[in-house]
């Protein structure tokens, strides 16, 4: 079909009278049923006419303003459980290792996470502890939109019996950003979790496409993180870093990351890793054995590529994709902090949050934190420090030696990166929150730059900044926000350097 540009464009015509029949005749088209719609996975050529319908028509609905925007808070619901049918032996269900993807099956499971924060879901219902519902929340994808509504299998530890409950389904990916639904979508499903007389906590769960099933999946493991009392009122800090993909060598650059991280008094830092070189791994392993970094091992889901080579250039090329499936670090890392710190930062290898007034995170947010509302996030404006500014700093560090930075400060909602309020939010993306627990939540807080500023280590302007690059790259001036850190940061440095290179 391909092989020509004739047959390309006889082709491409086809398609388009197709979609034009669909969109402007659709009363005279049969309906998709559900076994339709599980061939689309495998590249039903009708299901995926039908899929351009669709996603055409919600195009169409943002250009007029009437597409359907899903809330970011979400209204109560009836807890409906029922314990499980009786025609399936439940003994022996295999459990799935932590962070290994796992078919239920169309959903593809990555994590499952115990949620005791107060919720809008199930307010003072069938309580367990305090005056709302437990959840237990699963990180999953799926390709293309869910045909039904799928269901949770909780399994407890000292019981055969386990408890069935209708998931909750919340995409992560926001369909403003783009409507399209042909990739792998993730996903945060919600279960609830009824009360039980011994207030256990459940050990594993899957899920199920109907109440009793004709097969049992696998299991993944529910990770419980509890809080953590370290004596001090300061607010605690855990740091997100997502999936490295790097073909050479990036030791030095990231041991600078880690040492401004731990600085900056960030309590836990949890690195997502593709590919990396063997010199990349063994830094990454000396902080794993401080204690100070989780490094977590990671893999694209379903029938991606994960041939690292083969994959490297899969995440290169494919923009969209790469963006759904970062969303699945971003929440898992988020959901792992979420019981134990008050403060989740997701920022990329070259971003540095800066505090300018304070030594600092925690004496920052302390004196930032407002005790009349509840924040969702508060956002750090961002700065660039571009390779084409001056370097003539003689320090060995190459997050030194730039001493120049944009005299341009990003303005609000561009570029910045958020310190996420645990006890508010459900989900996150890389800039900022997303879904809230509940509705007495401000909206972002943007912080004076006077106060924090991020610096963001570019070789270039990005080019989705357009125009706005010409201001950007003029009139750079001296950057002196990293100076009072220089001796202590060099010196740390320094020192992990000599040990991890002998």
């Amino acid at each position: 079909m391909w092989s020509s540009r004739n047959n390309l464009s006889i082709s491409a015509a086809f398609i388009l009278f197709i979609i034009l029949i669909l969109r402007y005749f659709p009363k005279d088209l049969p309906e998709i049923n559900v076994a339709e719609q599980e061939t689309i996975e495998d590249g039903s050529f009708l299901s995926l006419i039908y899929q351009a319908k669709e996603e055409i028509d919600y195009l169409h609905d943002i250009i007029r303003g009437k597409a359907e925007i899903a809330p970011v808070v979400e209204s109560e619901r009836i807890l409906n459980f029922e314990t499980f049918c009786q025609k399936l032996r439940i003994n022996n269900v295999k459990i799935a290792e932590k962070h290994e993807w796992t078919k239920n099956f169309r959903w593809w499971l990555f994590s499952a996470h115990f949620d005791s924060r107060q919720n809008s879901l199930f307010p003072g219902k069938n309580s367990v502890q305090k005056n709302y519902q437990i959840l237990l929340q699963i990180l999953a994808s799926i390709f293309l939109k869910p045909p039904t509504t799928p269901y949770c299998l909780i399994q407890y530890p000292h019981s055969t019996t386990p408890i069935v409950v209708e998931a909750i389904l919340r995409p992560i990916w926001q369909r403003a950003w783009d409507p399209r639904f042909s990739f792998y979508n993730s996903y945060l499903i919600t279960c609830g979790l009824p009360k039980n007389k011994k207030n256990e906590i459940p050990k594993s769960i899957s899920l199920i496409p109907t109440k009793c099933p004709s097969k049992l999946y696998t299991n993944i493991p529910i990770q419980n993180n509890k809080p953590k009392k370290d004596g001090t009122k300061k607010p605690l800090i855990g740091v997100c870093l997502k999936g490295l993909d790097f073909m050479e060598d990036r030791s030095q650059h990231l041991i600078e990351w880690i040492e401004f991280q731990i600085l900056m008094k960030a309590d836990k830092i949890v690195i997502y890793v593709y590919s990396i070189t063997s010199e990349t791994r063994k830094a990454l392993e000396y902080y794993s054995e401080k204690g100070k970094v989780e490094i977590v091992d990671l893999a694209l889901p379903g029938f991606s590529p994960n041939t690292p080579f083969i994959r490297h250039n899969f995440i290169a090329r494919n923009r969209q994709q790469k963006r759904r499936s970062e969303l699945i670090p971003y929440n898992d890392c988020f959901l792992r902090f979420s019981q134990s710190h008050e403060y989740v930062l997701i920022v990329d290898s070259d971003e540095f949050v800066v505090p300018l007034k304070h030594e600092n995170w925690p004496d920052m947010l302390e004196s930032l934190q407002n005790q009349k509302f509840y924040s969702s996030s508060l956002a750090i404006r961002n700065v660039f420090k571009l390779e084409t500014f001056d370097h003539s700093s003689n320090s060995p560090l190459k997050m030194l030696s730039n001493n120049f930075r944009s005299k341009i400060v990003q303005d609000k909602g561009i570029s910045e990166k958020s310190f996420i309020n645990t006890k508010t939010i459900a989900t996150v993306f890389n800039h900022f929150a997303l879904h809230r627990l509940y509705s007495n939540v401000t909206r972002t807080q943007h912080i004076d730059p006077e106060i924090a500023i991020k610096l963001h280590y570019k070789p270039n302007c990005p080019e989705e900044l357009g125009l706005h690059c010409k201001e950007i790259v003029e009139d750079p001036i001296k950057d002196e926000s990293l100076d009072r850190f220089v001796t202590k940061l060099e010196e740390n440095v320094a020192k992990v350097l000599s040990i991890i290179r002998n």
